[in-house]
């Protein structure tokens, strides 16, 4: 197949049954034999084997995507001879971009790269003038010119940009949510969910990776960001934690409509940030880039790059994109330069000069004034309490006022509270609807603060729909 070693043989119909006969069975292999059907075996006639029983392998890619925004994008790098080396951009377009992207188990194409865009290599140029036609399966089946046969330097190393097959639905941001993944079941992309039995944090850290976030931080279960539609397609996932794609961990493929109530999700650290501003929401934008952080310049900065870091952190809306430093300058590199974004989920993903390559200094930071989302503009009251100090937590959200479910309900959630109404520290934290049920919708749940937030809409939770009040939360607090 022109692949690297094998990583794993895998049976019981891993990869789904195919169709057609089963032409081969008993296989026994040497390990040095050119092609599977120089190997002994029984053949078509001579056994019987079900669609239950195909076989499978995983094997080593030669192929690699260095430094970009997500585990599927990134400068392409070859292995060849025994060291990994890059390709030149002669003649690089959409169908050899499209071949890396299917050998890489990153679905299609989005954009091929040029010009080094994800920083330059190191080590030889392997590859110039690749002509590959689509139906390829790896890169070294395409028409090649010669390995080393080029004069390029790394100023012209080819990458590409492929579309990831997961995505996170209903989080805090662009980097928290529940976990959907696509197949291709029937030609066409069908979108499902994770199941979360033995999911943990290996697991969430391959998804963090594979969408451009940064660590895991947290691995969640039981559809804590509520339930998902479509088919669960992935149970029982085993990740070791240092695979690409969700897709390479070991897993059992299932197609279960009724496991929603188990769909798994994952919080990531955000890869972008606002520092220096009037609130969580406002500030000069930095980005996280090989092992540093950096600024974006303002040449270009608009309106719709703006609102891509706004939606990206959570924020809502922009109010509006500032530029000359207006939060102040930043320290380190300038990270990017003449952004273009449009729908892109992250800043990472948009089309810029590259990592690295301007002549920007931190007189031209660029800043964002993002409106805070709903939730972080939420209003709190106390009710049916001793003291206008105590009483059942209720939020205002959608033009009504909503409880808050106590499941996990603390003293750090209940500080928050207290400090969001100026009554000083936390006494009790008190559950079971213990001031009274209310009526209408709980609006949070599973609330999970540190206990220094300033709102408890900053804190950690859960959006709940339900109208069980008997486990209403309440505050008790000292106030000063």
């Amino acid at each position: 197949m022109g692949c690297g070693d094998a990583i794993e043989a895998k049976s019981g119909a891993f990869f789904r049954p195919g169709s057609g006969h089963v032409l081969m069975s008993n296989i026994a292999c040497v390990g040095n034999e050119p092609t599977l059907s120089s190997c002994s075996s029984k053949k078509l006639g001579e056994f019987i084997c079900g669609y239950s029983k195909h076989a499978g392998v995983i094997c080593r890619s030669l192929v690699r995507l260095v430094n970009g925004s997500h585990s599927c994008s990134g400068r392409v790098e070859v292995f060849n001879d025994g060291q990994w080396g890059t390709v030149c951009d002669n003649g690089w377009d959409h169908s050899d971009a499209a071949v890396i992207c299917k050998e890489m188990g990153c679905g299609d194409v989005f954009e091929q790269r040029i010009g080094g865009y994800f920083s330059q290599g190191s080590g030889p140029v392997w590859l110039s003038d690749v002509q590959c036609s689509y139906s390829e399966t790896t890169l070294r089946h395409c028409n090649l010119q010669g390995w080393g046969q080029n004069s390029c330097g790394h100023e012209k190393d080819a990458a590409v940009a492929c579309r990831s097959r997961i995505k996170l639905e209903n989080g805090f941001n662009a980097c928290s949510g529940r976990v959907e993944i696509f197949y291709y079941p029937w030609g066409s992309p069908v979108l499902g969910t994770v199941c979360d039995n033995s999911w943990d944090l290996s697991d969430a850290a391959v998804v963090c990776r594979e969408m451009g976030c940064g660590d895991a931080i947290a691995a969640k279960s039981a559809a804590y960001f509520g339930q998902g539609g479509g088919p669960v397609w992935l149970n029982d996932v085993n990740c070791v934690g240092n695979e690409l794609t969700l897709t390479a961990c070991e897993s059992k493929k299932t197609e279960d409509y009724n496991l929603h109530y188990k769909d798994a999700g994952v919080i990531c650290q955000s890869l972008v940030k606002l520092v220096n501003g009037t609130n969580s929401c406002s500030g000069r934008v930095e980005v996280f880039f090989d092992g540093r952080w950096g600024t974006v310049c303002d040449d270009g900065w608009d309106q719709s790059d703006a609102a891509v870091v706004c939606r990206e952190l959570g924020c809502g809306n922009v109010i509006e994109a500032k530029n000359a430093a207006y939060f102040g300058q930043g320290s380190g590199l300038v990270w990017l330069s003449d952004l273009q974004c449009a729908s892109y989920s992250t800043l990472r993903n948009c089309n810029s000069n590259g990592w690295g390559q301007n002549s920007c200094g931190h007189e031209k930071d660029a800043g964002v004034a993002c409106q805070r989302d709903l939730w972080a503009l939420v209003n709190i009251k106390l009710v049916n309490g001793i003291t206008s100090c105590s009483g059942q937590v209720e939020v205002f959200r959608d033009s009504q006022w909503g409880t808050v479910f106590d499941d996990g309900w603390d003293l750090s959630d209940a500080a928050v509270v207290c400090r969001q109404m100026g009554c000083g520290d936390a006494i009790e934290a008190i559950g079971g609807a213990y001031f009274g049920q209310s009526a209408g919708e709980i609006f949070m749940g599973n609330v999970n603060c540190f206990g220094n937030e300033t709102m408890v809409s900053d804190c950690e939770f859960r959006r709940w729909g339900m109208h069980d009040h008997s486990k209403d939360a309440g505050v008790i607090c000292d106030r000063k």
